[in-house]
């Protein structure tokens, strides 16, 4: 009973903190400017809406689903605002039960740790629905399938929902590639378990998703728009090899991680490292652990200390455009690539080093690449760089699942007392965050 009021008790206090600050978020907002005001909001003037929807499928996007509900909330400003608060809320709630309440703190303040100003790059109503909401209703929809695996109680309204919001979230390329990632690695979980009551569940994710996949693929529109943005933002598009972009997304990918808006990654890096630091007395062990934080650190510093130390290292991180005819002969060149493998490398080798069960590290190893890969997906498309940091929506959440992960395990490792310290530095760094937000949706309502 005790621990049950004292759940109650949290939930009430950090989740009206979470609470008002969304309702904060959503008055600051300002909706007069981006796709959503000059496009989406005037799109029934002098259109049917279902005949506008097959227009838009036949010469620019597949996102027929999002859009259709992008021209409702684009002229219901404040049904939008308010539905918007709530899918926040969703967020929050799936994040908390795929990560099996390892902590309700930590979820509420690593949600608010994200730059949410990255979503008024495009206009805040079509941005939030473009990327935001698919990434919450698409976590959202795997519930069930953890349900299963844990072999816990499926309601059939769960299940419906489920399958609608799988719907939703899919219908965005980034998060359908990310899906599919996602679907594996619980086909993987119930293989190894073999449990396999309720499959059929699974199996119509498949089913929805590979649909949504088709449905994107064979969209005229999506070439259409292909090659008039190639035209628009990048002309030597097509003369790029498919590895070539996925060199590019890759190194776009650890660029905008390294050198911008990096304090999920910074949390990310500085819990790996701590665990790594207490879990083992090998030299070599720690210093794995502990070289992403230091190119974060070396980075995030060189940025500040923009006139001296490290200033070129971070410019040529910052900046880089990867290795190209012009520059290829320049040993320079490969050094964003390089230090970005290696980055990756050494976090797989320490969660290996820090989970004593291979299933554990493997998961972890699993759900990381499936992050970088909605970045590197971006190397494919010609808007990569015009699109802003809105698309690392997909690798932050899925970062912010390692870290529940990260914590789930780390309860074994520190004290009551590092725990506590812990909570009091991240809460300062939200404090902070929350504030850097205000202050850029301020500074974003500008037509």
């Amino acid at each position: 009973m005790h621990d049950k009021t004292e759940k109650k008790k949290k939930l009430f206090i950090y989740g009206g903190i979470f609470l008002a600050v969304q309702i904060l978020y959503n008055l600051a907002f300002r909706t007069y400017f981006g796709d959503d005001y000059f496009s989406f909001s005037k799109v029934l003037a002098n259109n049917n809406l279902m005949e506008w929807l097959k227009n838009r499928y036949e010469v620019w996007s597949s996102r027929v689903v999002i859009e259709a509900i992008l021209v409702f909330f684009s002229q219901n400003v404040f049904i939008w605002k308010l539905v918007n608060i709530l899918v926040s809320l969703l967020l929050a709630y799936s994040l908390y039960r795929l990560s099996h309440g390892v902590s309700l703190f930590a979820v509420f303040a690593l949600v608010l740790t994200y730059p949410v100003f990255d979503m008024g790059s495009a206009g805040w109503i079509a941005t939030f629905l473009n990327y935001y909401w698919p990434l919450t209703f698409g976590l959202y929809s795997l519930i069930i399938l953890d349900k299963l695996a844990r072999e816990e109680e499926i309601r059939w309204w769960e299940i419906i929902l489920s399958f609608a919001a799988a719907c939703v979230g899919t219908n965005v390329e980034q998060y359908c590639a990310a899906h599919i990632a996602i679907l594996i690695l619980f086909t993987i979980r119930l293989i190894l378990s073999k449990k396999y009551h309720g499959i059929w569940m699974l199996l119509c994710h498949y089913f929805i998703t590979f649909s949504s996949l088709l449905f994107i693929i064979l969209a005229p529109g999506n070439e259409i728009r292909k090659s008039q943005e190639t035209a628009s933002w990048m002309k030597d598009f097509c003369e790029k090899t498919a590895i070539d972009k996925l060199v590019d997304g890759f190194e776009r990918t650890f660029s905008v991680i390294l050198s911008s808006s990096n304090i999920l990654f910074l949390i990310f890096a500085v819990l790996l490292f701590a665990c790594v630091w207490k879990k083992t007395n090998t030299a070599s062990y720690r210093i794995i652990g502990g070289f992403p934080l230091v190119v974060a650190l070396s980075i995030s510093f060189g940025k500040v200390n923009t006139n001296g130390f490290l200033e070129d290292l971070v410019n040529h991180v910052s900046l880089n455009s990867g290795v190209t005819a012009q520059n290829w002969v320049w040993l320079s060149s490969y050094l964003p690539l390089t230090l970005y493998g290696l980055v990756t490398a050494s976090i797989i080798m320490a969660f290996f080093v820090l989970f004593d069960e291979m299933s554990k590290a493997v998961e972890c190893s699993f759900i990381f690449f499936t992050a970088i890969g909605t970045g590197i997906v971006m190397g494919f498309s010609p808007t990569m760089f015009i699109s802003d940091k809105r698309t690392m929506v997909f690798f932050y959440f899925l970062l912010i699942v390692l870290i529940l992960k990260l914590l789930e395990y780390s309860g074994r490792l520190f004290s009551e007392k590092e725990i506590v310290l812990g909570k009091s530095i991240m809460s300062a760094v939200g404090f902070m965050v929350v504030l850097n937000n205000i202050v850029s949706i301020g500074r974003r309502f500008v037509p």
